[in-house]
């Protein structure tokens, strides 16, 4: 439909964990268009197979099938980032609704995250997170503008990045921060020493007002 931006952000991951007969991984495919009903967002999954990507078991979500509310101007899907979150044998994925408004935080942002399976991604157990469980949402953060996976450490959890873009950081608005938190068999571990803010200033920088810092995330073996 006019103004649904399908396409606007794609990631891949194996999602319901099946292999070739080599053992190769076949990867799956997520896409968002977050433009869907009045910018409220939509995420579409397509799965891979000998043949390549193939319309068999596709679907897609709303924040409604997830355990939210489909409300114009989240703009849901704008970020997604897949990865094994939870230590399966599966990929899940994150998507982020950076525009959602919580309780006396306007534009605050929500991340959810959508477990892998035998059968794919599965709205059962979904999760949801917002800067409350770090510190506190803000008017205007924008909380799950960018999403990046990674392995940030040793263990069989992959982490996830979170961009948020409007933060005040030491009072400069917008400076923007990143959290990375660390997956674990529950979800995402919000425990203080599981959780790093990044900003500017860690990075031997400064934080200054509308740098929008964490509006692009990538990871990879820097190292």
């Amino acid at each position: 439909e006019a103004n649904d931006e399908f396409g606007a952000e794609l990631c891949a991951g194996n999602f319901n964990g099946d292999v070739s007969p080599t053992g190769r991984p076949y990867e799956d495919l997520a896409i968002g268009g977050p433009g869907e009903d009045g910018d409220a967002g939509v995420v579409f999954h397509f799965y891979g197979s000998s043949t390549g990507i193939t319309a068999t078991g596709s679907g897609w979500f709303k924040q409604s099938s997830i355990g939210g509310t489909n409300v114009a101007f989240d703009r849901f899907g704008s970020a997604i980032a897949a990865g094994n979150l939870y230590g399966s044998a599966h990929d899940d994925l994150a998507a982020g609704a950076y525009g959602r408004d919580l309780a006396g935080a306007p534009g605050a942002g929500i991340v959810y995250l959508i477990s892998g399976g035998a059968s794919g991604l599965t709205s059962a157990g979904s999760l949801q997170y917002t800067a409350n469980d770090f510190d506190s949402a803000e008017d205007d953060g924008l909380f799950g503008y960018a999403l990046a996976v990674g392995q940030f450490s040793a263990d069989a959890y992959k982490s996830l990045a979170i961009g948020e873009i409007g933060r005040t950081i030491f009072g400069f608005v917008l400076a923007g921060r990143g959290l990375a938190t660390h997956g674990s068999l529950g979800g995402l571990d919000w425990s203080a020493s599981e959780v790093t803010e990044l900003t500017q200033d860690m990075a031997g920088s400064a934080s200054e007002a509308n740098e929008y810092f964490g509006s692009a995330l990538a990871a990879g073996d820097w190292d």
